[in-house]
């Protein structure tokens, strides 16, 4: 079954959508789990999707277009355990992702927060199976990704001049979690995975 939602351009109809009962998302043709993937146009007002029992999902893609200066979007996965595929979040101003119980996703995650945000928490996030690539500005903490135990392919980290302090991540490097490779750049302190490993991970 396909389940086609298109909302036109009439902003001030439009602010809450909910999903309650929804628990699942399959795509017949490829014979796989089903996708999520939300725009946010950037005359929409602020405005909330809720789908709090959909617990597993194909690929995740959120962005948010330039909003209004009161605009904010929020998303709420409460029950989300599990990314079959790809995770990217490139939300703006007030943007808040609301997936508390994710832990694994097997593909690559790009998390790109846009302007004064203040980034989502992944305290359950624990596997990633592909690249990590998080590009920051106005971050000053990143302990909300302090459960990570393995990436499986490189880790990039980039663009605050707040962030300083890199210590959430030494039990990933020092116990060979990151398959592949580190690199911070663009930030107030940019130290490599060696020197995080012997302890020089803030500054």
């Amino acid at each position: 079954m396909y389940i086609l939602t298109r909302v036109d351009n009439q902003p001030s109809k439009l602010t809450d959508i909910s999903f309650a009962n929804l628990t699942s998302i399959y795509d017949k043709v490829a014979g796989q789990s089903g996708s999520i993937d939300i725009i946010q146009p950037f005359q929409l007002p602020s405005s909330s999707i809720s789908i709090p029992k959909l617990k597993l999902i194909g690929n995740l893609s959120i962005r948010h277009g330039r909003p209004m200066s009161n605009s904010s979007l929020s998303l709420y996965l409460n029950e989300l355990e599990k990314i079959e595929g790809d995770a990217g979040i490139d939300a703006y101003l007030n943007a808040s992702v609301i997936i508390n119980k994710l832990n694994r996703i097997e593909g690559n995650f790009l998390y790109k927060p846009i302007g004064d945000l203040t980034p989502a928490d992944f305290p359950a996030l624990n596997y990633i199976g592909g690249n990590f690539d998080m590009q920051v500005d106005a971050v000053t903490s990143i302990s909300g990704i302090g459960n990570l135990n393995y990436i499986g392919g490189n880790m990039y980290i980039s663009g605050s001049n707040n962030l300083r302090d890199y210590c959430i991540l030494r039990p990933l490097l020092s116990n060979g979690g990151l398959k592949g490779t580190f690199t911070a750049t663009n930030a107030a302190y940019n130290p490599t995975a060696q020197q995080i490993i012997a302890g020089n991970c803030s500054q």
